[in-house]
């Protein structure tokens, strides 16, 4: 496979798409090359439709960074489903996909745990570290898809600890188009499927709901966006969504705060 040309990658649009476009993502400024100019033109910054509990108001583009060795088979359309219990449950040498509190139902703040004496008296009990985290089966057995996003929030930019998820970044460039046939396939397997931004809460200070669409602030730097999937089978799974080379573009992750930059037509 050959980053930055990848194959079925149409030719670039006509000037009038082009003007479109950056009618839609606010402050693109022409490219600086011809990489990101290609890039500029396929990949666009879409509102979506979300499930999650926070305000997108800002637009998105969709990424997925990944070894190049399974880069393959996402084009094809094969979408590798983990479970919450597998990135838990993960050794966490693997620093950027590891997170023993992923798909936790609740975070709770603790001031003091004590026991009560027949007495009257309370006894505190030490040892005890907050937040508390309670999981449970029915998160931690769903799938998930997850991908990194690039926005037009001012302040936001590339962060390369993201680089340790691989040498390869996919960008989706028609997103209305890729949740479509994520939602058709979702279908014909009987599935339901919710997707939205991740919100990130401070560990020391959030005490209550977690659940799929939150995690604390030591990830924030991932900028997240989920597919969350109800499948019942409470395994890794496969969606079979079709080739995804039409809408897509293709190159190393290291580009990526380039391209970023060129997006949001500032200097790389």
């Amino acid at each position: 496979m050959k980053l930055d040309d990848p194959p079925g990658l149409a030719s670039p649009p006509c000037q009038h798409v082009l003007q479109t476009l950056r009618h839609r993502v606010r402050g693109v400024q022409p490219a600086g090359n011809a990489l990101h100019r290609q890039i500029m033109l396929q990949t666009g910054l879409f509102k979506l439709h979300r499930h999650s509990k926070i305000p997108m108001s800002y637009r998105v583009a969709l990424v997925k960074l990944l070894p190049e060795k399974f880069a393959e088979d996402f084009l094809n359309g094969n979408l590798y489903l983990n479970t919450f219990a597998y990135f838990s449950q993960l050794d966490q040498s693997d620093i950027v996909r590891s997170d023993p509190h992923d798909g936790a139902i609740e975070a709770r703040q603790v001031l003091e745990v004590a026991i009560q004496e027949p007495t009257g008296n309370w006894i505190p009990i030490g040892g005890v570290q907050s937040p508390i985290i309670v999981h449970n089966d029915e998160i931690s057995n769903l799938n998930i898809l997850c991908f990194y996003t690039l926005t037009d929030r001012p302040g936001d930019e590339f962060d390369d600890r993201n680089l340790e998820f691989g040498e390869v970044a996919v960008f989706i460039s028609n997103l209305p188009e890729f949740i479509r046939r994520v939602r058709q396939a979702v279908a014909v397997s009987s599935w339901t499927v919710a997707h939205g931004p991740v919100e990130y809460v401070k560990r020391k200070t959030h005490d209550g709901l977690m659940g799929p669409f939150r995690k604390f602030q030591d990830y924030s730097y991932q900028s997240e966006f989920r597919f969350v999937f109800t499948t019942g089978k409470r395994s890794p799974l496969r969606l079979e969504i079709g080739s995804l080379r039409d809408i897509v573009h293709v190159i190393t992750s290291s580009k990526m705060a380039s391209i970023w930059a060129a997006m949001r037509g500032e200097n790389a």
